[in-house]
């Protein structure tokens, strides 16, 4: 604030004082229509001299005032007073000529005159040092015109002329860059031979024009030679200088991308990546206003890691769709550079563009493109009316945009490696939890927990088969799920696929996930729009679980929002669904084992206990009633009946239970079936599905399956024991 005050103070004290210096010393009529032709010359030729100025780091100067010492020493006293307007007119015009031609020569805004406010000082320049300089050499007694330069009384005067006006132009100049924000001390520091080439070197030759001007022994031919000599110089240096100028910047820009290009190599996190970016567009194209957008592939959005407003971080805006109508989305569709030099607005609307919120200036952006893809956007934008981008700030922003993008595409590509590895260790942790146990329900908890950990799901839910047939899912294990979810289930949409696959034996592998990332705009699932929402779910994933070519269910990943699945990430949900299906039957096969063996001891148990009641009667209706009564307990069997054959060759029925009464009033049937035939053949039959033998009789309609054992002695069948249960291949 201070700094801005000052800068107002300096150029209000130099135009007042230009002001007064002016309206003091008005051109008399007389004197000005006699040197009116000299009046038009040099006011021309300062705006000319104005116009080549000589380029140097931070700024430009003009040997202007070689045209006011010409002016001044090659008139006589009465002409200083419109020689004082001439330059000051002549000022005047280069000024505005040097303001339009800012931007048309294509030069950092920081060396061309911008402002109003600039051709006021540079004509306080030119005005103040030729009339202050005029005061001191009239003072010391200087001969006007100049017609003798060896004359000794001309020659302090010349010299204090000379050093005063270099001086008193200099200061004003160091005073114009104060108020501009350069820096003085390397401005002069980096400066030094521009300055002695601008300033000193033409001061001998305009001192030697004005004395060629007055001189008898030479002829206006001389003069004008000589002039125009000068005014080649004042061209060749301002040429000279525009060409180091850009040599210069063309080296400062080789070597600022050559920074960018080591700092971006050197950086794998995004944030510090793009700091580096937007420091480096700052310092080459001295902008303000920076953004960029990166394309997420996880949500399809554009996301704004930064955003520089006015050179100050901004809070990250909230990601957008593509599908938008700004200048990003423009330039992240077309996959092409836009700039738009001036009345951003305006044009915008013409292209049928979304303008930006706020008035723009100036606007360029440039897509991130690398390995064929777009990654993003980057913009610049002016909010200042006298900067305005062109195509040379394009190219830079392009070369920058081309490191930028390999940059970014080695940072994301970090970023998935380092996530990869994150999960890999999520997944070898929640396996190794997963192997720890053989028990089925705790197998399923862990499965839930496991999932959560891997996915980010906001539910999950595990269908297993339930029946052996494979033709059923239930809902085994679930979280985040409602009651009304849990009461009536949605069933799978992969389960008819499932079970086509079981029939056919096909390897589980085989069988592909089904994703949906937005139940709303999927055309495959708009049945289950309504069930969703109730739900608030919005994605979710089904995975199934089989091990070789047996299904076991499957396992579904519930998501509140829109959710793209990779290729990459749903080869990692079926890695870790194999693992899932590997627990699970790992604990089948545990749980088969144990029960089996349970049974073997039980019925062990039931054969001793058996064999010590059958040892302490004699009663043959109480024998068979205890073995049949065993022999329902350690199979577990629903019913059974014991037939013996006596002695007449008659069959008779001595023990049943499970059966209704009446069901064996009718003796002829204990000869039928599959107990008939075993009294013929005395073989065993094993049944897992009743429904495959012909001879079976069906007694009762719950039957599923039937184990008949004949009781031998010798090569003789005496009796068949018959047992029988409701769920198919109970007996092994």
């Amino acid at each position: 604030m201070k700094r801005e005050i000052t800068n107002r103070l300096i150029v209000w004290l130099l135009a007042i004082t230009t002001i007064v210096t002016l309206l003091t010393n008005p051109p008399q009529q007389e004197t000005f229509t006699q040197y009116s032709q000299w009046f038009a010359v040099y006011s021309l030729l300062t705006a000319f001299a104005l116009y080549f100025s000589v380029i140097m780091s931070e700024a430009e100067l003009s040997p202007a005032h070689v045209i006011g010492i010409i002016a001044f020493l090659s008139l006589p006293h009465r002409a200083q007073d419109t020689m004082t307007w001439a330059v000051f007119i002549g000022s005047i015009v280069g000024g505005l000529v040097l303001l339009v031609r800012a931007e048309a020569r294509r030069l950092p805004r920081r060396l061309a005159v911008k402002t109003v406010r600039g051709v006021v000082v540079m004509t306080a320049r030119v005005t103040l040092s030729f009339y202050a300089a005029g005061q001191l050499y009239s003072a010391l007694g200087g001969t006007l015109p100049l017609e003798q330069l060896s004359a000794a009384e001309n020659v302090i005067p010349l010299v204090a002329f000379s050093v005063l006006y270099i001086l008193f132009y200099l200061a004003i100049f160091v005073l114009e860059s104060y108020s501009e924000g350069r820096s003085i001390e390397r401005l002069l520091t980096e400066n030094i031979p521009a300055l002695f080439t601008v300033l000193v070197l033409p001061v001998p030759f305009a001192v030697l024009a004005a004395e060629v001007f007055n001189s008898q022994a030479t002829s206006q031919a001389s003069f004008i030679l000589l002039s125009t000599g000068l005014v080649l110089i004042i061209i060749s240096l301002h040429g000279l200088s525009r060409a180091q100028h850009q040599l210069q910047r063309q080296i400062d820009e080789l070597r600022s991308l050559s920074v960018i290009s080591q700092t971006m190599g050197a950086k794998l996190d995004l944030v510090g990546l793009l700091n580096v970016i937007y420091l480096q567009v700052a310092e080459l194209l001295d902008i303000e206003n920076f953004q960029v957008a990166i394309y997420n592939e996880s949500d399809k959005k554009l996301h704004f890691p930064i955003t520089i407003r006015n050179r100050k971080q901004q809070p990250t805006p909230t990601p957008v769709e593509v599908t938008g109508k700004s200048l990003i989305h423009h330039v992240f569709k077309t996959g092409r550079p836009l700039l738009i030099p001036r009345d951003v607005n305006d044009t915008a609307r013409r292209m049928g563009i979304q303008a930006p919120p706020t008035e723009q200036h100036s606007w360029m952006g440039v897509p991130l493109i690398a390995g064929g893809r777009t990654l993003g956007v980057m913009a610049v934008d002016s909010q200042q009316a006298h900067q305005h981008f062109n195509s040379d700030n394009l190219r830079l922003l392009n070369i920058i945009a081309g490191n930028a993008s390999v940059a970014l595409d080695n940072v994301q590509f970090y970023e998935q490696q380092a996530a990869r590895v994150e999960q890999l260790v999520s997944m070898n942790e929640v396996l190794s939890q997963l192997t720890g146990t053989l028990s089925p329900d705790i197998v399923l908890d862990r499965i839930i927990i496991a999932a959560s950990t891997i996915s980010s799901a906001s539910a999950i839910a595990v269908y297993l088969f339930w029946d052996e047939a494979h033709s059923t899912l239930a809902l085994a294990r679930s979280t985040g799920l409602s009651d009304r979810f849990l009461a009536d289930p949605i069933e799978p949409i992969i389960k008819d696929a499932l079970i086509r696959m079981q029939k056919t034996k096909t390897v589980a592998h085989d069988l592909p996930p089904f994703s949906v990332e937005d139940v709303h705009s999927d055309s495959r699932t708009p049945h289950l729009r309504h069930l969703m929402a109730q739900e608030k779910k919005t994605a979710w994933i089904e995975l199934p679980l089989g091990l070789g070519d047996e299904y076991f269910g499957v396992l579904v990943l519930y998501y509140d929002e829109a959710h793209p699945f990779s290729p990459e990430a749903v080869e990692l949900l079926r890695t870790f669904t194999n693992q899932v299906a590997q627990a699970i039957n790992n604990a089948r096969v545990y749980t088969r084992i144990d029960e089996a063996l349970e049974r073997r001891v039980n019925q062990l148990v039931a054969l001793a206990t058996a064999g010590h009641e059958l040892t302490v009667t004699m009663n043959l209706r109480m024998i068979t009633d205890l073995v049949l009564n065993h022999a329902i307990s350690a199979t577990h069997a629903d019913r059974g009946a014991l037939v013996l054959c006596e002695d007449d060759g008659e069959l008779k029925l001595y023990a049943h239970q499970g059966y209704p009464d009446g069901t064996f009033t009718n003796r002829a049937i204990i000869k039928q079936g599959i107990t008939g035939r075993i009294f013929k053949t005395g073989k065993l039959v094993f049944l897992g599905n009743v429904a495959e033998d012909h001879d079976y009789l069906p007694l009762m309609p719950t039957t599923r399956s039937q184990l008949s054992v004949p009781i031998l002695r010798g090569d003789e069948t005496e009796g068949v024991i018959t047992l029988e249960s409701n769920n198919p291949d109970a007996f092994s």
